[in-house]
């Protein structure tokens, strides 16, 4: 805040991930600890959705658990193809609120579609054996306990996403 208490200026999450990749030196071993060793992403209770499941039921899942984010199950394999998040609300307005109704693949290709170009969106859609269409995000990012703290850093940073699975 300045003098006057207007807003002047912003710390992000990714301002403070991308300032400790620029720092990897002054971190010393700690950069090259793998994060499992450093207990970050274990013992989280990583909230899975199917996509053929309300997305209503996503969100109210993620409430219950304080959580912003859920995984993204194939209907059919079981195997995660997506993240919804609680960002993926601001897609919506206020005469909108029915599509919380729509199963949660529909509901993440409106949410992409509101995002993207239409023409964007159609190159990178992908059917289940349903027929149904879906759209692979590209933000999905993973990595094992092996990761080292820089090497997850680095995921985040390059791919401009808040979470790592």
């Amino acid at each position: 805040l300045d003098e006057d208490d207007r807003i002047c200026d912003v710390v992000s999450v990714s301002d403070v991930v991308a300032f400790l990749l620029a720092h990897m030196r002054e971190l010393g071993a700690l950069a090259y600890m793998q994060v499992g060793d450093l207990g970050l992403g274990l013992d989280k209770d990583v909230f899975t959705i199917k996509a053929n499941e309300p997305s209503i039921t996503a969100f109210a899942g993620m409430y219950e658990r304080g959580l912003s984010s859920a995984a993204v199950l194939s209907s059919i394999t079981g195997i995660m193809i997506g993240n919804i998040s609680l960002s993926d609300l601001r897609c919506l307005d206020l005469g909108q609120f029915g599509r919380l109704a729509l199963p949660v693949s529909d509901f993440i290709l409106y949410t992409e579609s509101v995002r993207s170009s239409l023409q964007d969106v159609a190159r990178s859609r992908i059917r289940d054996s349903k027929g149904r269409r879906f759209l692979r995000r590209p933000r999905l990012v993973t990595c094992t306990p092996a990761a080292t703290f820089e090497e997850v850093l680095q995921l985040l940073v390059q791919h401009s996403v808040h979470r790592v699975y």
